[in-house]
């Protein structure tokens, strides 16, 4: 009877265990919509570091995600889910390379068509047009065209759209942004014969004015914000960039594992905690309030956020399932982004949410890029 007791009440708490075991995954299951859209330019050791790979990690990287069991998609097959609102299907990728350049035909080519995968080069047609230096020419975007990538618009003159100089009136810029575009969308069709209603933001930056336009438009977007995206983003997708030193394969194989952030809403204020219409900061703001509202109060208490080059931003305030984050000193000239991140509840898994700002200098102009 002693023997019988111990087996009951051992078999009484396996099936509780195994019940506690069922309920924290219904609480913690990571949702089933998202997307790792992966980020290159030059694929080269002879190029910029900010903005290469080396041949080698590159190879490394397309292994790991062969050896990972994900699917890679095409630009048309993305298109066709977001038209139809559906569900951007887990351990998926798209694959995408900015500016055209000729190493993706040298080297990052080869190793995509032998796996037969689709990818997408975004192209400022004007280095196209002029033979820029690292630049491929039509005849090659044609090529590769033929066999695979989806060329699409990433402007025209590669410029920054949301930097406005201060001699140039709103409406005199918004007119220049929109011709550039539609300049770029036009030189695509003449040469490629085939256009998508896409646009990468040149060096990833972007305001609300651009949002609507994209959706005045029907088209579908792409920063460079980091973390995985669902149709949450739209019509603005995040991008894990790859260059410099986010290289190594260890970075590579966490990000791909990436969950979109499950979020009820997103706020963006000043330091005295006015909204903000979007991450352009208005001249004076340069410790800008991240406010996440969170699907469950319990996640709220897990996440952390960091900005770029302090580390752990401060938490303002928590109650309930919101959470307000904030830079604990202020942010340089230029971009930055808050990284938010916080365990899914699936082994090796994390949620991602990155919210990039772009601060003007003290003088109300914009900084050089390096």
């Amino acid at each position: 009877m002693h023997s019988g007791y111990l087996n009951s009440l051992y078999l009484g708490m396996h099936r509780l265990m195994a019940m506690l075991a069922l309920a924290a995954s219904l609480l913690w299951a990571p949702s089933a919509s998202a997307l790792v859209v992966l980020q290159y330019h030059h694929v080269s050791d002879d190029t910029p570091s900010a903005t290469s790979i080396s041949p080698t990690n590159f190879a490394d990287h397309m292994a790991h995600l062969k050896a990972s069991g994900f699917r890679v998609i095409g630009l048309p097959e993305l298109l066709a889910l977001v038209q139809a609102r559906q569900p951007l299907p887990d351990r998926t990728v798209l694959i995408t390379f900015d500016d055209a350049y000729v190493s993706v035909l040298e080297v990052a080519h080869p190793i995509l068509k032998a796996n037969g995968w689709p990818y997408v080069i975004f192209a400022s047609t004007e280095a196209v047009d002029h033979g820029q230096r690292h630049v491929m020419s039509w005849d090659q975007l044609r090529q590769l065209a033929r066999e695979g990538a989806a060329v699409a618009n990433h402007g025209h003159q590669h410029t920054h759209l949301v930097r406005r100089p201060t001699d140039v009136g709103p409406a005199q810029w918004a007119a220049h942004v929109k011709s550039d575009l539609l300049s770029a969308q036009a030189r695509l069709k003449e040469e490629l014969k085939q256009t998508w209603p896409v646009l990468a933001f040149p060096y990833g930056e972007y305001d609300a004015s651009l949002v609507n336009l994209m959706q005045t438009w029907g088209w579908l977007a792409f920063g460079q914000q980091s973390g995985a995206a669902a149709l949450r983003d739209l019509p603005v997708l995040p991008r894990f960039p790859f260059g410099g030193r986010y290289v190594k394969i260890d970075d590579f194989a966490q990000k791909l594992q990436a969950l979109p952030l499950p979020l009820a809403g997103v706020e963006l204020a000043d330091e005295a905690g006015h909204s903000l219409a979007d991450g352009v900061l208005p001249l004076g703001v340069r410790q800008p309030q991240l406010s996440l509202t969170f699907n469950k109060e319990r996640l709220a208490q897990t996440v952390n956020c960091y900005v770029s080059g302090q580390g752990l931003a401060e938490v303002l305030d928590g109650a309930g399932a919101e959470r307000t984050f904030q830079a604990k000193r202020p942010l340089p000239a230029g971009r930055s982004r808050y990284n938010c991140t916080a365990p899914s509840g699936e082994r090796g898994r994390f949620y991602w949410f990155s919210q990039a700002f772009l601060r003007p200098t003290d003088d109300g102009h914009w900084p050089r890029e390096p």
